[in-house]
């Protein structure tokens, strides 16, 4: 009896991680590669490590979590499962490569397939802000550590960890301290209007 609850959870997860990790620049997470193991699929595994004093870090990646596994739409990033034990978080995802990398892999592209592609992909996150503002949901993170891009080319918004509501008191990520940079949602007067 006391073995189903002293049971490994790693042992059970669905998932093979691969050890090979890149450090995703702007955020606190890894990316590796994976496979399921039922079916062999490919899939993007991003990993973060608890670290002492850093208990904020783990109440955003948490939140990520939870907005990735409720959030559905065909510019966001596609979440399959996640595993959190004493020493790390996992959250499984389909297979996706950071925007800053697929951008630099299009070299075999003419000018114009890449500002066709590189159009497209702003496309798509704009169409993925709107329906999160249209949830009023505050993104709170977009930059380009934010977006990745599928097997398809499909570009993804994710890095949900700031996602926030309009009216929650979350603490929104600012990388600028002057106001001219401060979104207008964001704002004191315009955030008084909205509610």
């Amino acid at each position: 009896m006391w073995s189903l609850f002293s049971r490994d959870p790693s042992k059970d997860f669905a998932f093979e991680v691969n050890d090979a990790a890149q450090h995703l620049e702007g955020t606190f997470w890894t990316l590796h590669k994976g496979k399921k193991k039922a079916t062999g699929e490919t899939v993007s595994v991003f990993r973060y490590e608890f670290k002492p004093n850093e208990e904020s870090y783990l109440e955003a990646a948490k939140n990520a979590i939870k907005r990735l596994k409720t959030l559905r739409h065909p510019s966001i990033l596609t979440y399959f499962d996640s595993l959190e034990t004493e020493k790390y978080l996992l959250v499984v995802t389909e297979c996706v490569e950071p925007l800053h990398a697929h951008l630099e892999n299009q070299s075999g592209l003419t000018t114009q397939q890449r500002e066709f592609a590189i159009s497209w992909g702003v496309l798509a996150v704009s169409k993925g802000l709107c329906f999160l503002n249209s949830s009023s949901l505050i993104h709170g993170n977009l930059g380009l550590p934010s977006i990745f891009v599928n097997n398809a080319g499909d570009w993804k918004i994710s890095n949900f960890e700031y996602l926030s509501h309009v009216d929650d008191s979350f603490p929104y990520k600012t990388y600028y301290n002057h106001k001219k940079y401060t979104p207008p949602e964001l704002s004191d007067a315009n955030r008084k209007l909205h509610k």
